[in-house]
């Protein structure tokens, strides 16, 4: 029975340092993995930071282009409005004189 108490008290002893060893490699395995998310959500950081940078560029290339063509559309849309206006009153002219024309045109006849 005693050497039987004993077998059981070395199995137990083993367990426990299985146990412990199995736990220190546990805590060794999480601190690990901790360091290296860490070290990724870092990297991941700075890559995010600097495509933003990138973006808010970019963003302020096409709105400066925008504006550029936004005015130039401007100025030319004012151009051909003048113009519309000045052939719209040489064919307001030309209407009244060819109207003029034909009046005078049948007083001769």
């Amino acid at each position: 029975m005693h050497e039987e108490n004993e077998q059981i008290n070395q199995e137990n002893q083993i367990l426990r340092q299985t146990i412990r060893v199995m736990s220190a490699e546990t805590k060794g395995t999480i601190k690990h993995a901790r360091q290296d998310y860490e070290i990724n959500s870092e990297e991941f950081m700075t890559k995010f930071r600097e495509q933003n940078k990138t973006q808010d560029e970019n963003m302020s290339i096409i709105r400066d282009q925008y504006k550029k063509l936004k005015d130039l559309y401007k100025t030319k849309t004012e151009i051909l409005l003048e113009r519309e206006a000045k052939e719209s009153n040489k064919l307001e002219t030309n209407s009244s004189k060819r109207v003029l024309s034909l009046q005078g045109f049948k007083s001769d006849l």
